[in-house]
Formats: C-alpha cells, structure tokens, sequence
C-alpha cells in the first residue's frame, strides 16, 4: 500500500495517565480529508525505547524437557492466567544502541526468569538470524501483541534451565504479584491448557499460538 495514501497522525491528548499504561486518543488524518480519533493504550514506558517494551522467555528444563509456565493472576481479567515468564526492562537496563539491544534484553529477560519462577538459564535462541542481528531494535518493536488497541510487543527468547544449577531456587516476587510455577511436558501441552481452560483459567495469546503451531504441525506433517 502506498505510504502517500495512508492516514497521518496529527496528535495525541492524555486521557488517563496510569502507573503502568496511559490512555491516548489519538487524531489521524484520513486520505478522504477526515479526522479519526482512536483509543490507544500504550505502555508508561514506551515513549522512552524504539523497541519493543517488554521480555519473556520460552524456558526448557533440559534433563526433563518440560516447559516452565507460570499461573499469574491478572487484575485486568480477574483471573488466573498461563503464561510465560515475562515482565518489563527495569530503567537501569535500557539503552538505545542496537548493538547492544542483545545483551540488554537478554539480561532483563535472566532478571524476569529468576523473579517469577526461582529458576536461572541461558539464552539458546533469539529467534532472529545472526545475520540480521542489525535489524534487532526494529524487529523488536514490530511484534505486537494487540496492534488494534495497543503499542505494546514483547521480546521472547528460548531459556535452557539447568536442574543441577537450581537446587535452592526461590522466588522473588513484588508484592501485588500472585504467580505460581508450572512444570509441563511439552508433548502435553495442549492437554494441559485445556484442563486449564476448562477450570476457568485464561491462556496468554502467545502461549495459545505456540501451542496451535505444535498441534497443526502434528496434524499436518509439516
């Protein structure tokens, strides 16, 4: 679609200001000459990064190959949700040079694992090519969660978890948070968020994709 020929933006107006999103309308200028004001909520910290503003990891236990999830109640939904490890880069993490994106959003995702599950790993896959690793910031802040209502996106990377260097691990959780630790079999997966489903608890979107590829992947051979 030809740039020229898409909406501009124009402005933004606070609505509300939050401790942990804010509330944007946002005016456009539509190529037919109208103006679209549009909801927007985006994160307290998105105005400071040009890349995406969160972290999480895919953690693997490797002597068992379970999948390390985590129950956390979320107030937004008013129930437990399943999900991975994830959180926000603290502000003594952040820097803005692409070379050094890596080793930021690393170091913050290790910060995130040990937080919410007691559980220290490596990093084994970024899920971007060595060869665009010049690309990370912009590859970064283009994964959205929901781009209907929301500038929020998250880095993920694949954590291995080694049992032998995790005998006393303990959590170190702020003091709103609610989260509970989960060893699953990766071969049931599905099952399991299933059971959760069905005993009312929510599935993080990211979660529910991976789980959908598996399972087509099963199906249909690919």
């Amino acid at each position: 679609m030809n740039k020229n020929n898409l909406p501009k933006f124009d402005k933004e107006n606070i609505i509300v200001q939050g401790k942990y999103r804010t509330l944007y309308q946002y005016e456009y200028i539509h190529p037919n000459k109208s103006i679209i004001k549009y909801e927007v909520i985006e994160p307290v910290n998105k105005k400071n990064i040009k890349y995406a503003h969160g972290v999480g990891a895919i953690p693997i236990i490797k002597q068992t190959n379970q999948l390390i999830l985590i129950e956390n109640f979320r107030y937004a939904i008013n129930k437990n949700c399943i999900e991975f490890p994830a959180g926000n880069y603290d502000n003594d993490e952040l820097d803005s040079s692409n070379e050094k994106i890596n080793n930021m959003a690393i170091n913050a995702i290790k910060r995130e694992l040990k937080e919410e599950t007691g559980y220290e790993g490596e990093c084994v896959n970024f899920f971007i090519s060595p060869s665009n690793k010049n690309i990370a910031a912009k590859f970064f802040g283009s994964v959205y969660h929901d781009p209907w209502s929301s500038t929020s996106s998250t880095v993920m990377s694949l954590f291995s978890i080694d049992l032998e260097k995790n005998k006393d691990n303990k959590q170190n959780l702020e003091d709103i948070e609610m989260i509970k630790v989960n060893k699953v079999n990766i071969d049931n997966l599905f099952e399991f968020l299933c059971e959760k489903a069905k005993n009312g608890y929510g599935i993080r979107q990211d979660l529910y994709y991976l789980t959908c590829g598996m399972f087509f992947d099963e199906i249909f051979d690919f």
